[in-house]
């Protein structure tokens, strides 16, 4: 397919791996808001709950404590080169790690308003497109007949495969919540995205009527992006916004979260993480309480200190290498890549050849060896080249034959771009 990439894929199969529940941790940072615009309820020595509220962003939504324990203190560390986020240290109370969320009751017979309710009060968020709280995507189609409801279980990139296992082992949790969607809002088209696997296919069949249909696609780069898989689907274009074309698109971890809000009565505080890469002795698809350090899981999964040089999280194409493995997990982690050597060697860059190959990749149809000399202040140029189409998929990166900065330029204009809107 024009446009897309044939990526090497590096995975476990689902008989080789499956979630591990890690909480082996004796302190976690709770990250709070990035614009460091938020609401702290405790204080230095209070006592906190697993569950428990500890802040809330600009927005009003709700900060978790992902462990009980106690508030230590309020740090400040480098998430990225460039920007810092504080966090709320807390000691966990090892005599005290059970899960005490008690099942909804009756759950079936919650009202659309008291569903809305709970996503909200529970932290859901759809890392897919701009970490939006899916309440936000209901509330826009509450009142409308929603046309499509998509859920995305597609996975296009190396190393990562853990939409895959969680599909085998939580198929009953999602049956239930996806049937819960499906009678409370009335509807009638559903579709679940998976790779073009027909095992995988069967197993969703064997779960699924037929009024659920399961789609294949190609395992092709970044097909999994909202818009382009949209795109895909129904063979035209749509704006960024699909509730305006009442679509609903959710991640099938997101769909994952909805359950344990909705049934289990429990809010955001774990995360199911993918740790892969060459530089690891052990690949695991890890359930590990949010805040807990990098560290802490590399060093679970017999990371190689001498032989990994560079770890990467979410994404291989699109991700961003961290320096500082005592970083915690975020709401929006999905994994962590350790890379080898070879993996991060450091390719010399020539001169453009003008050969075309970044254009003909992207999946925007935009032309990227023109954003190289683009400035932030040449407001003209940006709109001619239509630079804020750009969804920094790395693809353009990944094909150039003359390693031209193009990943590092887009990244840089786009912090800049960001910096003057604010």
């Amino acid at each position: 397919m024009k446009n897309f990439l044939e990526l090497h894929y590096w995975k476990k199969e689902k008989d080789e791996i499956e979630i591990e529940h890690f909480f082996d941790v004796e302190e976690v940072l709770i990250p709070l808001d990035f614009k460091e615009k938020y609401t702290i309820y405790k204080q230095k020595n209070d006592y906190i709950h697993m569950g428990e509220v500890v802040a809330k962003d600009i927005n009003n939504f709700p900060i978790f404590s992902s462990v009980a324990g106690t508030f230590i203190e309020i740090i400040e560390k480098n998430y990225k080169k460039d920007k810092k986020i504080k966090y709320i240290k807390i000691k966990v109370d090892i005599k005290n790690k059970k899960n005490n969320f008690k099942k909804r009751k009756n759950y079936e017979n919650l009202t659309k308003k008291e569903f809305l309710k709970i996503l909200k009060d529970y932290g859901i968020i759809d890392f897919n497109k701009k970490n939006t709280p899916v309440y936000k995507k209901f509330m826009k189609l509450k009142d409308d007949k929603i046309k499509h409801f998509i859920i995305n279980g597609l996975e296009t990139e190396p190393y990562l495969n853990g939409n895959n296992i969680v599909i085998y082992e939580k198929i009953k949790e999602l049956k239930i919540i996806i049937n819960f969607i499906i009678k409370l809002f009335k509807l009638e088209n559903i579709i679940i995205i998976i790779e073009n696997n027909k095992e995988l296919s069967n197993f969703f069949k064997i779960h699924f009527d037929k009024s659920v249909i399961i789609k294949r696609v190609p395992k092709l780069y970044p097909l999994h992006k909202e818009n382009l898989l949209i795109k895909y689907l129904f063979k035209k274009k749509y704006s960024r916004d699909l509730t305006k074309h009442k679509i609903l698109m959710l991640n099938i971890l997101c769909v994952l979260d909805i359950y344990n809000a909705v049934v289990e009565n429990k809010p955001v505080i774990e995360k199911i993480v993918s740790v892969n890469g060459k530089g690891i002795e052990k690949p695991s698809i890890l359930l590990v309480p949010i805040g807990m350090k990098i560290k802490d899981i590399l060093e679970y999964c017999f990371y190689y200190n001498n032989k990994c040089k560079q770890i990467v999280i979410n994404s291989l194409m699109d991700g961003e290498a961290i320096y500082n493995i005592e970083l915690p997990v975020l709401r929006e982690t999905k994994a962590i890549i350790a890379l080898d050597e070879k993996e991060t060697e450091k390719i010399k860059s020539y001169k453009c050849i003008n050969c075309g190959r970044c254009v003909e990749v992207c999946p925007m149809n935009l032309v990227p060896l023109k954003f190289l000399d683009l400035s932030v202040k040449d407001v003209e140029s940006i709109k001619k080249y239509n630079f804020d189409k750009c969804i920094s998929c790395g693809s353009c990166q990944y094909i150039c034959p003359t390693n031209q900065p193009l990943r590092e330029t887009i990244y840089y204009l786009k912090k800049k771009l960001e910096e003057i809107d604010e």
